[in-house]
């Protein structure tokens, strides 16, 4: 039940009680003065009876009219109250009244028959009167006693009632006063309380009352309050975390920006102590950022010049990037790449560009290292030259033996055919053998030039079975007779790109330590193989790549290397020989060599069980050069009637090219050196339609010739040379379509083929 009704019902009792007490209180005093009417009336009657004694016995003595009347009078007043008495107190006795009105009549009756009665009637009479209104009287008294009597019970019972109804009111008001406490008290401590907690900022507390009232509502208000009130201190409290721990944050941030800040200042001061170039370029190859040492590099001054501009103009005088550019191959193949590049000035660039990804695998930008590698190449060639030179001295008794036994070939043959020519015999097999040895000395000449690095590096494609069988003549002349050389070659193609000199290097430094390393003599065995190394390998040894690798191994049974050697022996100048044996730099050129390859080398030895030494080259893909012999003399050979400018200082080469042209239809101008080929040029320019240039000539050289005849007109050239064709790209002459190389010594056959590749269609004679 809800309070308000609680209340509305204990007001309604309450107005109830009270009007019960004053209706109760009104019906009292209404019967009061009933009761006290009706025993005023019982007194008047009483006192009337009581007079009527004295009056009875005064008529019946004297008997008189006036006596009478007053008699008469006398009962009817008493008649008149009995009546009055009987009418108006509906609960007075009737019997008494009844008894009073029956003696008052009889005594009128008696009264009226006193006039025939004598004296002595009479007096008999009055006793019985006297007697009937003493028993009138009584009953007059006990009328009065009863109404009194009544009238006290009356009052008792009101009194008790009286009593009884405040009882009543009384238990009623404590019930619910007790209910009320028990309603309203307790659910108001509970609300004091939880206001009590609240004050002390204990928002967890609940009342946890479950009512249908006022209360109810109340409590649940207030416990809603109080989880208001909570979540907001929660939150307020995690707002306090929030920004304290905000503030922790930005102290740390600020703490981390300065430490950030520091490690930058370091990291520049760092990046521009390195005297490398360092560049960091977009996708347009455009320069966003560029250390100290790269300004330095171009003679600037500060590296803000350089932000903005495009690195192929900078260094390389450049409207576009370069045909090799390692940047470009960093942003499409999304790995690390590198390139060795020559600028017009002359120097030589080591150039790794390292990719810098943003979301996902996209390059985003790259930073480029570029290491000026000029002097350190010098060096090293100069170094390698030496090596390969003091190589060649041990190699020299045996090649002059070799270059004998042609030339004695060469001049038996010919005198042979001189012979039978005088003879009118056939020459063809004599001049056959002749020209075969002439092949032999061209090739050992080749071997010895790429050898001592005369020719710069050309990497191409071999098989490394075939690259060591073609060295194994002059290794069999540089062991010693008591080593047994044995070699061991893999059943299948290793094809490997790389610089035959550069390797052939290394073959022989090894081989030369290996030897070194067995003064009584012993076993030295070449072998070749291939491997494959997985991503764990490579991971687990920490060197090379995964992929197929070809592997030169050289095994001797010499004195073998202790732990400290091995550490050491990659070190330039450390050597274990005697002094004056050696210089140490033996297996530092292995390493160097090897490393531009993109392999590894590794060393097993342990002291008295020898050495094997492994060389991994990464394997390559594509189509192996291989030996290929000469077209027979007799097949159909390429004619023309082009004219062609020949450059050649060396008469009778120049002659023997000369002839073979002319034989086969074509017109040739003839020039000793260069400045006569720009004066034959100037003379025949209309009709010319090749350049045949030797690249080194007195006075004016090859390149100069090509330079200045092309910046008058673009002719065809074939550049003839007995060095490589690199040497051209690296002094400015690219070779293209228009541009062709050929090696010498030159057959008539390769000249005559080449020339018409250059012109054009092939021509039959």
């Amino acid at each position: 039940m809800k309070i308000r009704t609680l209340s509305n019902l204990l007001l309604l009792f309450v107005v109830l009680s009270f009007l019960g007490i004053i209706s109760f209180n009104l019906a009292f005093a209404l019967k009061e003065e009933t009761l006290k009417a009706e025993e005023e009336l019982a007194d008047s009657l009483t006192h009337a009876l009581f007079l009527a004694v004295q009056e009875d016995e005064w008529y019946f003595r004297s008997g008189t009219v006036f006596d009478k009347e007053s008699f008469h009078g006398t009962q009817r007043k008493i008649a008149q109250l009995i009546e009055k008495i009987a009418t108006e107190n509906r609960t007075t006795d009737r019997k008494i009244l009844e008894s009073i009105s029956n003696i008052n009549s009889t005594i009128t009756s008696l009264f009226d028959r006193i006039s025939s009665l004598t004296l002595k009637e009479r007096e008999q009479e009055i006793f019985r009167v006297k007697g009937l209104r003493h028993l009138q009287y009584l009953e007059g008294k006990n009328l009065v006693k009863s109404i009194y009597e009544k009238r006290k019970k009356i009052h008792e019972l009101f009194h008790l009632a009286g009593n009884g109804l405040t009882a009543a009111l009384g238990f009623t008001i404590i019930f619910f006063l007790f209910y009320l406490r028990r309603r309203i008290h307790g659910p108001l401590l509970r609300l004091e309380e939880g206001f009590a907690a609240l004050s002390t900022g204990n928002f967890a507390y609940r009342t946890d009352l479950r009512r249908n009232d006022e209360f109810g509502l109340l409590a649940r208000n207030f416990d809603g309050m109080a989880e208001t009130l909570q979540s907001t201190t929660v939150s307020v409290e995690g707002l306090k975390r929030e920004i304290e721990k905000r503030r922790e944050t930005e102290a740390t941030l600020r703490e981390e920006e300065e430490k950030l800040r520091r490690l930058s200042q370091e990291f520049h001061t760092l990046l521009n102590a390195i005297p490398d170039n360092l560049t960091l370029q977009d996708r347009d190859l455009k320069i966003l950022w560029a250390n100290r040492g790269a300004a330095h590099s171009l003679n600037l001054s500060s590296s803000e010049e350089i932000v903005g501009k495009y690195c192929y103009t900078l260094w390389h005088n450049r409207t576009a990037p370069c045909e090799i550019c390692p940047v470009q191959e960093c942003f499409k193949t999304k790995r690390e790449a590198e390139a060795t590049v020559y600028t017009p000035d002359g120097r030589i660039w080591d150039l790794r560009a390292v990719p810098l990804f943003g979301k996902g695998d996209e390059v985003v930008n790259v930073i480029e290292v570029g290491r000026d590698v000029t002097v350190h190449r010098k060096l090293e060639a100069q170094l390698l030259q030496a090596q390969k030179m003091e190589a060649i001295g041990l190699m020299a008794g045996s090649v002059a033996h070799d270059f004998n036994n042609i030339l004695s070939a060469i001049m038996g043959y010919c005198q042979l055919a001189l012979i039978k020519e005088k003879r009118g015999e056939p020459l063809s097999h004599y001049l056959e053998q002749i020209v075969s040895s002439c092949e032999r000395a061209a090739a050992m000449t080749q071997g010895l030039l790429a050898f001592s690095r005369k020719q710069p590096a050309n990497f191409a494609l071999f098989d490394l079975n075939d690259l060591v069988r073609g060295f194994e003549k002059f290794l069999r002349r540089l062991v010693r007779e008591d080593i047994c050389l044995k070699y061991l070659y893999a059943e299948e193609k290793l094809p490997v790109m790389v610089d035959r000199g550069q390797i052939e290097q290394v073959i022989m430094n090894l081989v030369t330590n290996a030897q070194d390393a067995m003064p009584r003599g012993g076993g030295l065995t070449i072998e070749t193989r291939s491997v494959y190394h997985d991503e764990e390998l490579v991971r687990t040894h920490g060197y090379g790549k995964a992929g197929e690798y070809a592997v030169l191994i050289i095994t001797d049974t010499g004195v073998g290397m202790d732990k400290n050697t091995l550490q050491r022996v990659f070190e330039p100048f450390f050597t274990t020989k005697s002094e004056g044996k050696g210089t140490g730099l033996g297996l530092s050129t292995v390493y160097g060599s090897v490393k531009r390859h993109e392999g590894f080398v590794n060393i097993y030895s342990e002291p008295g069980q020898g050495t094997t030494v492994k060389v991994y080259l990464p394997m390559a893909r594509g189509k192996v050069i291989e030996a290929r012999e000469e077209a027979p003399v007799e097949e159909t050979l390429p004619t023309g009637k082009e004219t062609i400018l020949l450059a050649e200082d060396d008469q009778a080469l120049r002659e023997a090219l000369a002839t073979t042209l002319k034989t086969f239809g074509y017109t040739v101008i003839e020039a000793a050196d260069g400045e006569e080929a720009l004066e034959k040029f100037d003379a025949h320019r209309e009709t010319l339609d090749l350049l045949i240039l030797d690249a080194i000539m007195p006075r004016i050289n090859g390149r100069q010739v090509y330079e200045k005849i092309k910046s008058i007109k673009p002719y065809k050239t074939i550049i003839i040379s007995g060095y490589s064709k690199d040497i051209f790209a690296q002094n400015g002459i690219p070779l293209t379509e228009e541009v062709i190389f050929l090696s010498k010594p030159i057959s008539p056959v390769a000249l005559l083929k080449r020339v018409r590749e250059v012109l054009g269609e092939i021509k039959s004679p």
